[in-house]
């Protein structure tokens, strides 16, 4: 698992795309990891679990760097898709996928409830650390 997290920052840093909006590549590159990892887990466990929570993680974990990178919010459509054009899915994925095919259903769909799960988690985790307090009236 560490090696696929590892191989995510690794195309992160070797996309060097530029994009023609005037979005910094850095920041375009740093929500196109997000995507290369939901394109990766879909491509690889899609078949054998549901990934809506984990989509709405990526989203609030984009959203959070959308805000941090100060990208307009009328810009933030067109940003996206940008860096879900220069997400790619990983080698490892498309290797793991193949030999997936070789597993039971079960074997599977546990494995990938494993990666799902693992992976949630340190989106959650990030998304704690960097998610500022809401600012909510006093309701009592």
């Amino acid at each position: 698992m560490k090696r696929f997290l590892f191989t995510f920052l690794l195309v992160a840093l070797a996309n060097n795309i530029l994009a023609d909006d005037g979005f910094a590549e850095e920041d375009v590159t740093s929500i196109a990891t997000h995507y290369s990892v939901y394109k990766s887990i879909d491509y690889m466990c899609g078949d054998y679990v549901s990934l809506k929570d984990f989509k709405a993680l990526v989203k609030k974990m984009n959203e959070i760097g959308l805000k941090r990178f100060d990208i307009p919010k009328s810009k933030w459509e067109n940003f996206k898709d940008v860096a879900w054009n220069q997400a790619k899915i990983t080698d490892d994925f498309l290797v793991q996928k193949q030999s997936m095919a070789y597993m039971s259903s079960s074997a599977a769909t546990n494995y990938c409830r494993n990666v799902v799960d693992h992976v949630s988690g340190m989106y959650r985790g990030n998304i704690a650390l960097l998610e500022a307090p809401s600012e909510e009236k006093r309701d009592f």
